[in-house]
């Protein structure tokens, strides 16, 4: 049976850097990618593109790629690396 991991994600605010929002990122996908086949894994899904409230004080308000006002975290930039390097070679190049 197919396992996807789904609404994944790492915050940031209140001592949870946006730099460490990225590293993790990249530790979790990596090791997702590295996992794939053994566990039968067929898709992984981040919790949040944008930030509910980028100055929000709670941990809820911070999970995305965006700052509420749709500018970049490093995260956003850590992702795009990692789809490329490690999405389906059939996508790659294509535009999609």
């Amino acid at each position: 049976m197919p396992i996807r991991i789904c609404e994944n994600g790492w915050p940031t605010g209140p001592g949870r850097s946006e730099q460490a929002q990225a590293r993790t990122l990249e530790t979790v996908v990596r090791t997702v990618a590295g996992q794939a086949a053994a566990l039968n894994l067929d898709g992984y899904t981040l919790f949040a593109l944008r930030d509910a409230d980028s100055r929000g004080d709670t941990l809820f308000h911070g999970f995305g790629l965006l700052r509420d006002d749709h500018t970049r975290k490093a995260a956003f930039e850590a992702y795009r690396r990692l789809i490329a390097e490690l999405g389906p070679a059939t996508r790659r190049g294509s535009g999609c």
